[in-house]
């Protein structure tokens, strides 16, 4: 799918507008440039009051490319890895004239091909180690001070105009967490109603960060304390909802929930020897349910 170079967006500020702006094109602020086509207005009394509508265009690509005789072969490509392929196919999608267009010091005239032996068509490619290598790192092999770097800097270019201080920590789960927490004066602007603001905050961010470090790690980004508080909400609600499933015998399903927020309840209840949960639904209506386990010796139906 091809990202788009241009949207307009409409949100209760112009900085929600360009959070979210950025979010769809997947890009820094640096890498767009930014038309407030209307500041929009509170209103009187919530009378009159109109969303702010902002314009994002990705700016184009600098004329100094990558040439294309610098571009790497594809016995490199494969060496480099994943992410090194990511930037070549970047670099042919900037210059793609360049990339196709043959040197002018080789004769257009193409030579003979010599036949190859039959064996060696046959013979299956294997694998070369350089490529097993550098697949995705398991999480054992995280260079966590390199990911707390990337993660400052990303939030440092993303949220420039803002008052916020950046602090990281890791939280060790079912895999590490990266616990990536903003605080100061703006910060709760950054949650917006129900947490939406700050979701969309937290996907730019994954998205970003996992371009430059990609590996077998979670990712969440916190504004104003509000994922901690919402975090311990939920424990305790699927605590609650556990030992009512246990006392009534049946399945409760709990409302609709981001896949952040299931997570926590999975997680909560793993360890209860008397529940399991699943994740049933699709979209934005998938939920967690809570089922009772029967007794081991009990009669079954």
């Amino acid at each position: 799918m091809v990202p788009d170079e241009s949207v307009v967006v409409t949100a209760p500020s112009v900085e929600e507008a360009i959070i979210i702006g950025l979010t769809r094109l997947t890009a820094m602020r640096e890498d767009v440039d930014i038309e407030v086509l209307d500041e929009g207005s509170r209103g009187f009394l919530s009378i009159g009051a109109r969303e702010a509508r902002v314009r994002l265009t990705r700016r184009p690509p600098q004329e100094a490319a990558t040439p294309a005789d610098a571009s790497p072969t594809p016995t490199q490509e494969q060496a480099a890895g994943p992410a090194a392929k990511r930037g070549t196919d970047r670099a042919r999608e900037l210059a793609p004239e360049e990339a196709t267009a043959p040197p002018s010091d080789v004769p257009t005239t193409k030579p003979q091909r010599q036949p190859q032996a039959p064996i060696q068509e046959k013979q299956p490619q294997t694998p070369e180690p350089a490529a097993v290598q550098t697949s995705t790192p398991p999480a054992d092999d995280l260079d966590r001070p390199r990911l707390e770097q990337i993660s400052k800097e990303i939030a440092v270019n993303l949220l420039p105009e803002l008052n916020i201080e950046v602090s990281v920590a890791w939280i060790d789960e079912d895999r590490p967490t990266l616990w990536v927490a903003l605080e100061g004066g703006d910060a709760g602007a950054l949650v917006g109603p129900k947490g939406r603001n700050l979701h969309a905050i937290q996907y730019l961010f994954r998205s970003l960060i996992y371009r430059r470090y990609d590996s077998a790690y979670n990712l969440v980004v916190d504004a104003d304390g509000y994922r901690k508080r919402r975090r311990r909400s939920l424990e305790s609600l699927a605590a609650q909802k556990a030992q009512a499933a246990v006392d009534m015998g049946r399945t409760i399903r709990l409302r609709p929930m981001p896949a952040s927020e299931r997570r926590i309840v999975h997680i909560r209840l793993r360890e209860d020897e008397r529940v399991t949960t699943e994740s049933v639904g699709r979209g934005r209506q998938r939920a967690v349910t809570i089922i009772p386990k029967r007794p081991a010796d009990g009669p079954s139906s």
